[in-house]
């Protein structure tokens, strides 16, 4: 046990919270999204996802950004990962990674992606992802549902 030490001052960290989900439709098959031109990491693929709103509850943004970005509905939603990354801007990020099920219908995307795939559990991980995105699939194919 180490001894007080009254010149100790408390340093604040701030991160930047966002959200990934791996969803899966009944076929048991992951969506992927292929980022448009408008995104950074343009052409790569992602799920979907995006930063917490002031005072949201994590698993009612995550709802959100799924439906924001794909108009699907999720069910089943729970945390898989997390992670704390710094991102491309050189900022502090918790990232939480959630697993999802939807009713089998094809995605309308926003904006953020211009394609998408549904892709079969075994072949979402030879799928060219950055390795946080990697992390937050594996842990979702590897929970139990």
């Amino acid at each position: 046990m180490s001894e007080y030490d009254p010149n100790y001052k408390s340093v604040p960290v701030t991160a930047k919270v966002g959200f990934k989900a791996v969803v899966f439709n009944p076929e048991d098959e992951v969506l992927f999204l292929r980022r448009s031109s408008k995104c950074s990491r343009a052409g790569g693929w992602d799920f979907p996802g995006g930063g917490i709103e002031f005072g949201e509850d994590p698993y009612v943004g995550i709802e959100r950004e799924v439906t924001e970005e794909t108009q699907l509905v999720v069910s089943d939603v729970t945390v898989v990962n997390v992670e704390s990354v710094v991102d491309a801007k050189g900022e502090f990020a918790i990232i939480i990674g959630f697993k999802a099920h939807t009713n089998g219908v094809d995605p309308v995307l926003s904006w953020e992606h211009d394609g998408f795939g549904w892709v079969s559990r075994e072949d979402s991980v030879n799928m060219d992802l950055p390795e946080m995105h990697k992390n937050i699939l594996l842990k979702a194919l590897s929970d139990i549902r």
